[in-house]
């Protein structure tokens, strides 16, 4: 297999595809299951958790809301600098991509699922293939229609995403 900073495409399951591409399916999907555990396992990834759920309760734990809010958005801050040495030569990036990628992220998270980081992976992934497959049949010019299209779709079978739980709460 080339090395990942390679031009070369590679033939993979049938089809052909570029490193940089595998690499960053691979990291994805490593991410989503060390997020996945650290939020599930440890004392902060379910301070965290009960941060999201009520801020107020999880004050009155003991949890400081303000610190770990603080570090969980340095960390977000600092994996998306670090992802971006990977997506920046794949996408191109300019300054105006932020809010196309932004709106993307958003449908990709709830196709998924809110709440659900295995939803998020793969609501990213219908995403990808979507716009893949609409420009490939359709034009290109009509990815981000066929994109919401099958985002309004999963809604309204499932409301709440492909993995996403309803909650309702008794007041």
């Amino acid at each position: 297999m080339p090395f990942f900073g390679s031009n070369d495409a590679i033939t993979l399951l049938g089809g052909r595809t570029y490193p940089v591409e595998v690499a960053l399916l691979v990291l994805a999907i490593v991410l989503v299951v060390l997020l996945s555990q650290v939020s599930k396992k440890t004392v902060t990834g379910l301070a965290l958790l009960g941060i999201s759920e009520d801020r107020e309760a999880a004050m009155l734990r003991g949890v400081n809301v303000r610190a770990l809010a603080l570090g969980a958005f340095a960390a977000s801050g600092a994996l998306a600098g670090f992802l971006g040495l990977f997506v920046g030569p794949k996408t191109f990036a300019v300054a105006t991509l932020g809010s196309a990628l932004a709106i993307k992220g958003f449908v990709a998270l709830a196709i998924g699922g809110f709440g659900s980081l295995p939803g998020a992976l793969v609501g990213g992934l219908t995403v990808g293939l979507v716009e893949s497959f609409a420009a490939l049949e359709l034009g290109s010019q009509y990815s981000n229609i066929a994109v919401f299209v099958v985002l309004i779709a999963i809604l309204m079978v499932k409301p709440a995403g492909l993995f996403g739980r309803v909650r309702e709460r008794v007041v």
